[in-house]
């Protein structure tokens, strides 16, 4: 309910419940949301879930009829009996619910409609039960005649006005607590507020005024989350969150200061005493309502800092950030000029807190006022280095690359680090490291003593975030992070951010594309799973999209599909919604790879674009727009490379190049990789030979990571048909062919399930341009079945359309036929609908 009031990560996880349960049988999602409070962000999220199977019920007020079955249900009459009273209440409330109940109320007097007590503008007992009639009457003209307020604040307000001061008192109580009241906190208050009741109590007051309307009383048969740490199983809640509204107006400013400093401080011991984090989380919040205005006395502010500094951590230990950093900032709001002279401990504990916080909500803004504090107050250098590392990370989270690596590089200089290097100047280097790690036993990688230097474990997370950056700068300059990083461990052993270093070597060793290396490769990527579960790490939020460039070579990329779908929900649960994006966008990737109907795929896409707009995650965007214009390339035709805008949502390929960043290599390197397999499906010839992709292959500088998988792939099946249509540069093209089998082979030994099909269909490319055409009949056949085995539909259908080819250029037309027809099916099955289309075309003529 009230989703308009929903934040970012809480729209997120609805998206991915709703993904999750897309044509789910027995699982049922209502929304509600007032379409007169709709911000921007609700607006981009309705619009991300429209693609699902939803219903859009517009709740309009009550028509005349509405208010007449209202009415007559409220005072058991017949509907042509109580007509007339209908149409005159619907004139006066416009057929507003909340506003029609109240007035039924408050028409009754002491009558039992829905009960409230009358307002100055109404005599009570307009509806009265009559003995004689034995039921509901009312005075039709006295009630024309009454002068209500326009809306149903302003009536509740006069209402509010004739209570006594004990209700009032109790009403003004409720409304500071907040919407719901339950046991342990009446109790608490009770307590502190037995002057203030004239012969009463709190839970009576609240009773009565349950009696009147206001509220809403529930007894617990037994104890539930509402009320868990309750001793007793009663709450409270306002009927409508307006009557809260006015309650709460109803108090002057100062009154409700008084109100919220005096019942949080009433509060706070009981939560500390009974270790109740939620009481304890509303004492504070009633303290910060009222504000450092509120407190005069300079040592009491900063003992309220550190009340909003020991919640703020247990609110980043629930991975609650955004209430952490409220809560920091709130604290940062009692301290006093004088604070880095006579509270130094606090302050700094505080601006530092803040500033890690404002890293996982987005607030780069606040990240480098924080970190700037820090920096110019802090008494010495370790008291500087995690707003050190902080800073980096945000920078790299608000995608300031260029600013990042400047900001890394003074970092270096001040650390009095070696300059990293590109991996084939560290070669050397990274076979002495493998040589001393192929010696230690996995148990003992494990089992290494903890990092104790506060320098080293800063330093060490510094190489580990900014290894995120290169990714898209430079990934040749990765395996010197990762090489460092490790030299550190086995020298001062394991911390935090270990199971991170663990899988950067990984994807290091993963690189140099020998199997021994790919073998320790694949090694360490598991110790890193390992290491992360037993240190239990919050740290390594990017671990898993790390670990992914090495464990496709390892485990089915299905299988990584659903890790990344884990890594997701853990972010969204966490509050870690930048890696959660960013899983999302990994998952999208590994459907693409894995051969998802893209149908499906293409709405999941829509959503991951609105979520990384929401984060201004512009490099990621950029590079996942390229992405979606394949997805609709491949559905609706190539022609959408022309276009401006791509299902309302991104710009068009040149656009999303451009806003991924010139010097972005990932979105650069994913540019061509499209263009080669777009062109590859479509038959366009003249663009795969002159297609600059084959010189990416060709740069030893490049990673070689099976993720890049479609893309070597179809650099290969180009290669070999290029080869066979221009003769003059067979040798180049077979060369070229011959080095991306070499790679596919070397792959399918570590898991054949990936990479067999790929294999076998590139082999058999292979034989037919060497003219071995009984061999490569026998692989097409192998290709197929394998592709189909290991559920790669996409795969299927393109060793069907080549195993045509093949047999049509032999003269075997049924069996070209049959070939094509075949894959005709499997591309409409993947949901290539353009590239199906494009099949048919050809095999009709």
């Amino acid at each position: 309910d009230d989703v308009q009031w929903a934040d970012a990560a809480s729209l997120s996880l609805l998206s991915s419940l709703l993904q999750s349960n897309e044509g789910a049988k027995r699982v049922y999602f209502t929304s509600c949301y007032r379409d007169n409070e709709v911000s921007d962000s609700l607006l981009a999220w309705l619009q991300s879930i429209s693609g699902f199977s939803l219903e859009q019920i517009k709740l309009e007020s009550l028509t005349p009829n509405g208010v007449n079955q209202f009415v007559s249900e409220t005072l058991h009459l017949f509907p042509r009996l109580t007509r007339p009273l209908s149409l005159v209440l619907h004139k006066k409330t416009g057929g507003n619910p909340l506003f029609l109940g109240q007035i039924l109320s408050a028409l009754g007097g002491s009558g039992r409609a829905p009960p409230l007590t009358s307002s100055p503008s109404t005599k009570g007992g307009e509806i009265c039960f009559s003995l004689s009639r034995r039921r509901w009457t009312w005075d039709i003209e006295k009630i024309e005649d009454l002068e209500l307020p326009d809306d149903v604040v302003s009536f509740i307000v006069t209402e509010m006005k004739k209570l006594s001061a004990d209700l009032l008192f109790g009403l003004k109580v409720a409304a500071c607590i907040g919407s719901r009241m339950t046991s342990d906190v009446i109790d608490i208050l009770s307590a502190e507020l037995t002057a203030a009741f004239t012969g009463t109590t709190l839970a009576d007051v609240l009773h009565k005024l349950a009696q009147k309307g206001f509220l809403t009383e529930h007894v617990c048969s037994r104890k539930t989350e509402c009320c868990a740490t309750s001793s007793g199983s009663l709450r409270f809640e306002f009927v409508h969150d307006k009557i809260q509204e006015a309650a709460y107006e109803f108090m002057s400013s100062q009154e409700q200061r008084l109100n919220h400093i005096r019942f949080g401080l009433a509060l706070y011991p009981q939560a500390v005493n009974n270790s109740n984090d939620e009481l304890l989380f509303m004492a504070i919040n009633q303290i910060n309502f009222a504000g450092p205005e509120s407190i005069v006395d300079g040592d009491q502010k900063y003992i309220i800092a550190g009340l909003n500094l020991n919640a703020g951590k247990r609110a980043g230990k629930r991975s609650d950030y955004q209430t952490a950093f409220s809560l920091f900032q709130h604290g940062m709001s009692y301290l006093e000029a004088d604070c880095w002279t006579n509270h130094y401990g606090t302050s700094i504990e505080l601006f530092d807190s803040a500033a890690q916080a404002a890293v996982v909500v987005n607030d780069l803004e606040a990240v480098t006022l924080y970190s700037n504090t820090v920096n110019s107050r802090a008494k010495c250098f370790d008291d500087k280095l995690n707003c050190i590392s902080v800073k980096l990370k945000a920078l790299i989270h608000g995608e300031r690359y260029g600013e990042a690596m400047g900001y890394f590089l003074e970092i270096v200089k001040v650390f009095r680090e070696p300059a990293l290097l590109p991996m084939h100047e560290i070669q050397e280097d990274m076979k002495a490291m493998n040589s001393v790690m192929k010696g230690l036993a996995d148990e003992t990688l494990l089992s290494l003593s903890t990092m104790k230097q506060k320098k080293t474990i800063a330093l060490v997370k510094i190489y580990c975030d900014f290894s995120d950056v290169l990714t898209f700068v430079d990934p040749s300059f990765v395996p010197s992070i990762a090489l460092r990083c490790m030299q550190l461990t086995v020298q001062e052993g394991l911390c935090s951010k270990s199971p991170i270093v663990f899988a950067l070597y990984a994807k290091s060793l993963s690189l140099s594309g020998t199997s021994n290396d790919i073998g320790e490769s694949v090694r360490f990527g598991r110790l890193s799973k390992t290491l992360q579960e037993r240190m239990g790490s919050s740290d390594c939020g990017s671990l898993d999209t790390m670990v992914y460039y090495v464990m496709g070579l390892a485990q089915p990329f299905q299988a990584l599909t659903e890790e990344f779908k884990l890594s997701m929900k853990t972010g969204e649960q966490s509050g870690d919604v930048f890696n959660a994006v960013a899983s999302y966008c990994f998952i999208c990737l590994m459907s693409y790879i894995t051969g998802e109907p893209l149908t499906h795929l293409r709405r999941k896409s829509i959503d991951c674009i609105v979520q990384m707009k929401e984060q201004n995650m512009m490099a990621f965007l950029g590079i996942h727009a390229l992405l979606h214009s394949q997805l609709v390339a491949l559905i609706d035709g190539p022609q959408i490379a022309d276009a401006e805008s791509v299902d309302d949502v991104i710009f068009g390929e040149k656009k999303a190049l451009a806003a991924a960043g010139k010097d972005n290599f990932e979105a650069l390197s994913s540019y061509e990789a499209n263009q080669l397999v777009r062109a590859f499906l479509y038959r366009k010839f003249d663009i795969l030979s002159s297609s600059s992709f084959f010189e990416t292959i060709s740069d030893p500088t490049i990673p070689n990571e099976p993720f890049r998988v479609m893309a070597f792939f179809f650099a290969g099946l180009a290669s070999f048909h290029l080869a066979r249509e221009a003769k003059e540069e067979e040798k180049k093209w077979m060369k070229i062919g011959g080095t991306l089998l070499e790679k596919m082979e070397c792959w399918n030994k570590f898991i054949s399930w990936n990479f067999q099909s790929k294999m076998l269909l590139l082999k058999a490319e292979k034989m037919y341009c060497l003219g071995e055409t009984e061999s490569a009949a026998s692989l097409y056949e192998q290709s197929i079945k394998s592709a189909h085995d290991h559920k790669f539909i996409h795969e299927e259908g393109i060793a069907h359309e080549l195993c045509g080819h093949f047999h049509l250029e032999m003269g075997h037309r049924l069996e070209a036929l049959e070939s094509f027809n075949s894959s005709v099916q499997c591309y409409i099955n993947w949901g290539a609908l353009a590239v199906a289309r494009r099949l048919e075309v050809f095999v009709k003529s």
